[in-house]
């Protein structure tokens, strides 16, 4: 029966898919197998002396991804028996012969009874992102005792082999054994669908791979398991994920505790700890000026108060400078307790330490005793964690180290609790259990907000939190470096060129429409580059302001400082006044911070420092917000509220979704949003604009005859072939990329030759004149030469026009990047050819007797020349026109493309044309054999390109290179080894292994 198993030495070459005439290679791999169609048998030789091995890595349909700190949690019930399982990618590794493992722990309950732990070994061969599975070892628990290690296995040991616990290429029907250790364990695994779906406490995943689980020690025994890719195992039998964490940066131990040890740590390294008294942990602030109220009524009908501070005070304990928090509590308004708590942050974790505390004990308003404190350094006690960095499901740990007097610990026991508190509603809490050995029976609940911190302390609720600071309005802008692009997660919108929000609503009757875009324009203030970002406003379709307002982000700090607006006010389309603007250095203006790198609850701070003109001021009231709008429904959003001085009586609240920016403003709610412009102009039109855009900034371009536009494709070679039927006639075009070129108003451009028959008969032929702006990736038409023809005979040239003559003009045919509702010209030759364009969707789906394409583009043509038309057109990712009217794509090709591919068989193409090779880096093919390198510039190539690549260099002359040496470049001109700096370029360096020195080529 082995017959039927084949096993694929490494070639990427071993399988080819053709979709649309373009090949897509799909490299099996080393450990990969191939199948018949008949039945086959469970793969169990595994060629894993061709692997180089990490302990790290992801297989997008592994357990979980294999970094180390990523968690998932299981739950369900089997007869009647609570099910638990944890999985989690531990900072350990072991070694089985000579390859490294990674250790993925698994920890199984029953009833809260734990019954299982096992280690498991894995390892990812680097060649195929196969990832074996080299052993484990098991622990059988009764009554918390281990009683058996059934199960555990180790390659190598016993005649057991490493098995592929999940294969690096994904195939329908495939089988493999995940453990091969005889008489032990022999799980063998078929794939029997790759589109289930399936819902769980932690989502509904869809297109989900399901795999059928067997071993022939228990022929009895069928297991499904579900994987989703990026996602790992979402179900394991009854067993569904209840909740996935993401790695540590760090490692497990970043947060200085082991989240797996079931004893309470007391070991947190702090040793390698730079501390700090001021910063911010997710659930706990150590800012100046911080408060926290919290209210709540005791067992005996007692109402307890308590407030917290964070004063400005510090103070060195053990060495460490620590930040004071006070806690002062009432009971009945009698004050019965003062403690001053000292805490610093780790820089390198972000976990807060605890170093002690001062209490002071009241009675009748006197002192009576101090019970409680303790003092790091002070007979044994050592500092302890308050809050992890990284809220970790079930760590344990000690919060107060004092022997005999605080030794308080925790466990948490869930992230994701939500609570109504007189201060709001919140949710994502974090939940912890509280502990003392010094008092066994005695427990404490406490609930901790993202952003805010304490919450709930058994029955204390919180009543408010605030800053406890006045409107800042100076800020030390001397102490940032700015810039004009960034990501703060809450700005108006992520500042990047081409980023657009559109806001609808409606106030006092009129309908207003807010267009905020951030342009790819900067503006100097002072000697700050800041970002401009456009504001347009309309009330009943009328437009009455246009703002052109100038931020920069704080590296040091990611705040967004605010330096001024241009504001342009309109009636009747006139511009009447500039009321409100102002700039940053004139008439004592200074710059404001709109939105702060740390949002905090409570914290307040002025936006515009305007004396006279603007002084908006701003309170973060909320953090758990939700938010619906047509957009969406946005959970857990900010809440701001804007006031000013200048005006008392009018408030504004505003909401903020990180990632998204702004989601609401008063009246207006979030419409639509689009994604940035990857290009310096932004596609080449004013996206904002009304009418039909006619000016492309064509002077900005160097144009290029190749290229690739994700829906536009000027590779030579290229062809597409559409079909339909009209009014019972069959209708073909075919549309190719000619390899000739044509100058066309001092431009050379692409020829693209389109054919349209009818019926089998010949009606039209078309030399269309297209090239790419370098700088914006939009494609220009620049005219065409039409030839129309009837039974056979030329009769015109109607529709024909040329750029530059009879003041005829280049339009644009695609823009770089498609935002919706753009409009433009894509041909203007006065009285000739005025053919328009507006997108009006980008997540088309449609059938062609080519494919089915998703997320395709869709334009509505029309033309001043004649009102009445409409032309609807589909642009698919990658391959371009996909339907017009009633033509459908039936094939498309890509000698090109193919070419390059078969020359570089492990390069990947993405949409713009470039093809990226792992080892080698980007390439361009268009005009394949000669490429362009994204650093080495163009190279012309030759060689089969198997495993050797052979390059002709303008400077260097010949090289040679393969994957296992670059960037070492043998050069037959020199006879020598030339290595490659990578990532230098105009000039780029080599070193010569010849000379033993560095040497710049152009």
């Amino acid at each position: 029966m082995k017959s039927h198993i084949k096993i694929v030495k490494h070639n990427p070459m071993a399988n080819i898919i053709r979709f649309l005439g373009i090949s897509y290679l799909i490299a099996l791999g080393t450990c990969a197998f191939a199948q018949d169609e008949e039945e086959l048998e469970f793969t169990d030789a595994f060629m894993t002396e061709e692997c180089s091995f990490t302990s790290e890595g992801n297989n997008p349909y592994f357990l979980l991804p294999l970094e180390i700190g990523r968690q998932a949690t299981f739950e369900g019930e089997d007869d009647g028996e609570i099910l638990r399982v944890v999985i989690s990618v531990l900072d350990e590794t072991f070694m089985v012969g000579e390859v490294e493992t990674r250790i993925v722990e698994e920890r199984e309950w029953v009833d809260d009874e734990l019954f299982e732990v096992s280690r498991n070994y894995f390892a990812i061969c680097e060649e195929t992102n196969d990832v074996f599975y080299f052993g484990e070892a098991v622990d059988i628990y009764e009554d918390g005792i281990i009683v058996s290690h059934d199960g555990a296995w180790l390659a190598g040991e016993n005649e057991a082999e490493p098995g592929i616990f999940t294969p690096g290429t994904i195939l329908l029907g495939s089988r493999h054994l995940q453990e091969v250790a005889p008489d032990i364990a022999l799980d063998q695994v078929e794939i029997t669908n790759l589109t289930s779906t399936i819902s769980t406490p932690a989502g509904t995943f869809e297109n989900v791979m399901e795999t059928r689980e067997t071993t022939p020690l228990d022929p009895e025994t069928v297991d499904f398991k579900y994987y989703y890719p990026g996602i790992g195992m979402v179900k394991d039998g009854p067993l569904d994920l209840v909740s996935a964490v993401p790695a540590l940066e760090g490692g497990l131990y970043e947060n200085g505790f082991n989240q797996t040890d079931e004893e309470f740590t007391t070991d947190f390294w702090a040793s390698d700890c730079t501390f700090s008294p001021t910063g911010i942990n997710p659930y706990f602030n150590l800012t100046p000026g911080y408060q926290l109220l919290l209210e709540g009524e005791d067992e005996e009908g007692a109402t307890v108060t308590v407030l917290i501070t964070v004063l400005d005070e510090t103070k060195e304990v053990d060495g460490v400078e620590t930040r004071i928090i006070e806690e002062m509590e009432w009971e009945d308004e009698d004050l019965i307790e003062i403690s001053r708590n000292y805490y610093a942050i780790c820089a390198e974790t972000n976990s807060v330490f605890y170093f002690g505390e001062e209490v002071d004990i009241y009675e009748d308003g006197v002192i009576v005793s101090h019970d409680g404190a303790w003092e790091a350094g002070v007979d044994g006690a050592t500092a302890g964690i308050i809050m992890p960095g990284t809220a970790f499901l079930g760590a344990k740990y000690f919060q107060e180290i004092a022997p005999e007097l605080a030794l308080d610990r925790a466990e948490i026991t869930s992230i994701d609790e939500e609570l109504e508190t007189p201060a709001g509603t919140f949710e994502d809490l974090l939940e912890t259990v509280e502990t003392t050995p010094l008092e066994p029976g005695e427990e404490s609940l406490k609930l901790y907000a993202p952003g805010v911190g304490l919450v709930l302390d058994d029955f204390l609720l919180l009543v408010e939190a605030t800053s406890g600071q006045e409107f800042t309005d100076t800020f030390t802008l001397e102490d940032c470096t700015f810039t004009s692009e960034g990501n703060n997660p809450y700005f108006l919108l992520p500042l990047e060129v081409g980023r657009q929000a559109t806001f609808e609503g409606e106030d006092d009757g009129e309908s207003l429409r807010v267009v905020i875009t951030v342009l790819d324009e900067t503006f100097m203030v002072g000697d700050v580059e800041t970002r401009i970002v456009e504001e347009r406003e309309w009330a009943d379709d009328e437009l009455t302001e246009v703002s052109r307002n100038y931020f920069a982000i704080c590296v040091e700090t990611n705040d967004v400082y605010y330096f001024g607006e241009a504001v342009d006010d309109y009636e009747d389309g006139v511009i009447v006044s500039h009321d409100g603007a102002w700039l940053t250095g004139v008439d004592d203006a200074e710059a404001g911070i709109f939105t702060p790198g740390t949002v905090t609850l409570g914290a307040r701070h002025f936006q515009e420092v305007a004396p006279g003109v603007a002084l908006d001021q701003v309170e973060i009231t909320g953090l758990s917000a939700t938010v619906e709008t047509p957009a969406g429904t946005f959970e857990n959003a900010m809440e701001t509220t804007e006031t000013t001085p200048l005006d008392p009586g009018v408030v504004d609240l505003k909401f903020y979704f990180p990632g998204i920016g702004m989601v609401k403003d008063g009246p207006l709610d979030l419409v639509s949003t689009v994604p940035a412009l990857p290009t310096e102009f932004g596609g080449g039109f004013d996206q904002t604009d009304e009418e039909f855009t006619t000016d492309f900034r064509q002077s900005d371009c160097t144009f290029s005859t190749a290229g690739r536009n994700p829906y536009f494709i000027l590779s030579p070679g290229y062809q597409l072939n559409l079909e339909g039927e009209e009014d019972g006639a069959t209708i073909t075009v075919q549309i190719t990329v000619l390899d000739e070129t044509m100058v066309v108003d001092g431009v050379e451009t692409r020829i693209i030759e389109e054919r349209e028959w009818e019926d089998e008969e010949l009606i039209e032929i078309s030399r269309n004149y297209y090239a790419i702006c370098n700088e914006t990736n939009s494609v220009f038409y620049f005219g065409e030469e039409v030839d129309n023809f009837e039974d056979g005979v030329l009769i015109d040239h109607g529709g024909s026009w040329e750029a530059g003559v009879d003041g005829s003009k280049a339009g644009v045919i695609m823009p770089g990047t498609a935002l919706l509702g753009s409009k433009y010209f894509q041909e203007i030759a006065p009285g000739e050819a005025l053919d328009r364009a507006e997108i009006t969707s980008l997540d088309e789906v449609l059938e062609t007797p080519a494919g089915t394409f998703e997320d395709s583009l869709e334009t509505v043509e029309t033309t001043p020349l004649d009102p009445e038309e409409e032309s609807s057109k589909l642009y698919a990712p990658g391959v371009g026109l996909i339907f017009d009217d009633i033509l459908f794509l039936v094939e498309a090709s890509d000698p090109k493309a193919e070419a390059l591919s078969d020359y570089f068989p492990q390069s990947e193409m993405n949409l713009f044309g470039w093809s990226d090779v792992s080892w080698f880096g980007s390439v361009q093919g268009d005009l394949y054999p000669w490429i362009y390198h994204n650093d080495l510039g163009w190279l012309f190539a030759a060689g089969d390109g198997t495993d050797s690549f052979y390059f002709w260099d303008a400077t260097l002359g010949w090289v040679w290179t393969s994957p296992t040496n670059f960037p070492w470049f043998w050069s037959f001109s020199d006879n020598d080894w030339l290595y490659y700096a990578e990532g230098t370029t105009n000039p780029r360096w080599f070193y010569s292994m010849n000379t033993g020195q560095w040497a710049p080529a152009n």
